[in-house]
């Protein structure tokens, strides 16, 4: 289930990526890293 939830965020990543490449992609990237390492934290714990 996690897996699927990772698979789906990097999808999502991805998705992004083709949309805007040059407009908001840094913001939205730093966002996407955050949140993947809070997903990652709450992994371990």
């Amino acid at each position: 289930m996690k897996l699927f939830f990772l698979a789906a965020l990097l999808a999502g990543v991805a998705l992004a990526y083709g949309a805007d490449i040059h407009g908001t992609l840094a913001l939205d990237y730093n966002g996407v890293r955050a949140l993947a390492a809070q997903i990652l934290t709450g992994m371990k714990s």
